[in-house]
């Protein structure tokens, strides 16, 4: 049997237990949070609130991307690429220097054209005059007039020689012209363009 003071404990601690529960019920009502039942620990909770709207969807795909306008550019005369004047990935417009190729031969078979040129040009003018000489002898009664058309067909045929040879000076000008190469159209190069050295 507990004694007289044993009892006195236990009732003052009932009573202190009970004072604690009491605050903690008014407490929790205060707070407008509902009791946990005993033996089941509280959880906190975070609660969103739930909005209606439209929502940007995104979707990333594998793929290649290819220009509509794809131009490959490639020299019309044949060499070693000597110098560039636009890198790889670089945006240029229509007509603007890319790269020159090595111009050496090309500048030599103009200076070869052009001085055929003029020892043909010299000859037709040669012929010229003859041709005039000829033509005054026949009139003349100094020559015979098959002479005279012989060297009718050698002025002709002096004259042809020449605009051949300037057909060939033309022709060596162009390849001269056309060891730059120019962009055809306005866009972006493509990274894997040619390099200093390749031959073209």
């Amino acid at each position: 049997m507990p004694t007289g003071k044993a009892k006195k404990i236990v009732k003052w601690s009932v009573i202190a237990l009970l004072i604690v529960a009491a605050a903690a019920f008014m407490f929790e009502k205060r707070s407008g949070q509902t009791p946990a039942p005993a033996g089941i620990s509280k959880v906190p909770v975070r609660a969103m609130k739930v909005i209606r709207k439209d929502t940007t969807i995104t979707n990333e795909y594998i793929g290649q991307v290819q220009a509509t306008n794809d131009i490959g550019i490639a020299a019309r005369v044949s060499g070693s690429v000597v110098e560039k004047f636009a890198s790889g990935g670089a945006v240029v417009t229509k007509g603007q220097k890319l790269f020159r190729i090595d111009s050496r031969q090309y500048e030599s078979a103009l200076l070869n054209a052009k001085a055929e040129l003029t020892q043909a040009e010299a000859i037709l003018a040669n012929s010229v005059k003859d041709t005039q000489r000829y033509v005054k002898l026949y009139s003349a009664d100094a020559i015979a007039e098959q002479q005279v058309t012989t060297q009718i067909a050698t002025e002709k045929s002096d004259r042809a020689v020449v605009n051949a040879k300037r057909a060939l000076v033309r022709q060596a000008q162009n390849d001269l012209d056309d060891t730059i190469v120019f962009a055809p159209m306005a866009g972006r190069l493509n990274v894997n363009d040619v390099s200093v050295g390749t031959y073209a």
